[in-house]
């Protein structure tokens, strides 16, 4: 009787994601203009995207790989790309699926937020030098050293600066992560020093992402945790994570 109430919970999971207008999903478009509602993953240097299967039993397989030959748009946390055509009339393939999703409030200029002001213009970031450089709508250059920098929006990507757990030895312990979603209670950063990392801000503290700790933070929302146990979601799809536990009606 356990194990039906199991399965009956999760299946009422999928539904209600897969229900909710796919808002918790990638997606991609043909070019036969059929929209393919799944999550994206790495598999074997190579970018698929994981259909889940509505009849597992009967079909004996639980979820349908697509290659994404022949993609003429797709959405991947958030943010639709739509492919051009190139001379020969055929679509390039998707490259760096994974970037990093920009804002999509697209603010119209840089700032820089400090302990007691925002200033608006356009950044630079100078190598090797520890200050930005705002230049404001006049024309003004303002030098500011990185300790004062709470905050900064370049080119719509948001920057926050966090203590956290280094990824090596000579790493930082504190240093601007990219903001990739900022939830109810929960936010997610990206770092891409030494490689691709996720950080998971909750209750004021800042995880090294893993899908252990995962299971640690998220285990309040039993809908979420089936989600993974199912392989609906899985280390590449932290940002639908996230953004499902911090659902409306969660909140």
């Amino acid at each position: 009787m356990k194990n039906i109430t199991l399965v009956l919970f999760c299946l009422i999971a999928q539904s209600k994601i897969y229900s909710q207008g796919n808002e918790y999903l990638d997606y991609f478009i043909t070019k036969e203009d059929d929209t393919i509602y799944g999550t994206f993953r790495e598999n074997f240097f190579k970018t698929v995207l994981l259909e889940k299967n509505k009849t597992p039993e009967k079909d004996g397989i639980a979820f349908y790989s697509h290659s994404l030959k022949n993609v003429k748009a797709y959405r991947y946390n958030d943010f639709v790309n739509v492919m051009k055509k190139s001379e020969d009339g055929l679509y390039p393939s998707i490259e760096n699926l994974a970037n990093v999703t920009k804002d999509s409030n697209q603010i119209k200029s840089d700032y820089i937020i400090t302990a007691g002001d925002t200033l608006y213009g356009k950044i630079t970031l100078p190598f090797f030098s520890k200050e930005l450089i705002l230049i404001t709508a006049e024309g003004k250059k303002n030098k500011i050293k990185f300790p004062e920098v709470t905050s900064y929006c370049k080119d719509n990507f948001i920057y926050d600066y966090k203590k956290k757990e280094k990824i090596m030895n000579y790493d930082k312990d504190g240093d601007y992560l990219l903001r990739l979603y900022k939830g109810h209670g929960v936010n997610l950063y990206g770092y891409y020093q030494y490689g691709k990392f996720y950080y998971i801000e909750k209750d004021n503290m800042v995880y090294l992402m893993n899908m252990s700790l995962v299971s640690q933070l998220f285990n309040d929302d039993k809908e979420l945790m089936n989600l993974i146990t199912e392989g609906i979601y899985a280390y590449d799809n932290i940002y639908l994570m996230v953004k499902f536990y911090s659902r409306p009606e969660r909140s």
